[in-house]
């Protein structure tokens, strides 16, 4: 019923699942309270939640509130489940950071290119947007058509 309750709230409360463990796996000794309001360590089912909504919960903080007493058996499941998702987003990244370099190299390459072809201005040439010759100080545009630098497109 509480994992029920966890997977419904989740999207509003991100840490849900990380309390629910919490729960699971703190012990209540207060004699004042009633049997029925006393709650018992229930670490299987802790590991239970851990195992199934591995991506949902901190992993440090879980195993800094783990107790001591845990048995690193009970929680190698989990603990693989955490290895094997941070080994996919890094290879994921990895990808997307080559992609990002050679998408940058290529831009590069492409500058370079643009930069280092040569042009010749004669005095014929006219800016496209003016008409008038190119006297001064001038801009050529990717498609190889003169300009001068104070004329708008």
């Amino acid at each position: 019923m509480a994992l029920r309750y966890c997977q419904q709230q989740y999207a509003g409360h991100p840490n849900v699942f990380q309390l629910l463990v919490k729960i699971y796996i703190s012990r209540t000794e207060d004699p004042d309270l009633s049997e029925e309001y006393v709650f018992k360590q229930n670490v299987s089912a802790a590991v239970s939640v851990l195992n199934e909504h591995h991506d949902k919960i901190d992993t440090s903080t879980v195993l800094n509130e783990l107790p001591a007493t845990t048995k690193m058996a009970d929680i190698l499941t989990f603990l693989n489940l955490v290895f094997q998702e941070c080994s996919q987003k890094r290879r994921q990244l990895q990808i997307l950071r080559g992609l990002t370099y050679s998408k940058y190299l290529q831009g590069q390459k492409e500058k370079t290119e643009s930069l280092g072809k040569a042009f010749l201005v004669s005095e014929e040439d006219g800016c496209v947007v003016c008409s008038k010759k190119l006297t001064s100080a001038f801009v050529r545009e990717p498609d190889g058509r003169l300009r001068h630098i104070y004329c708008d497109l």
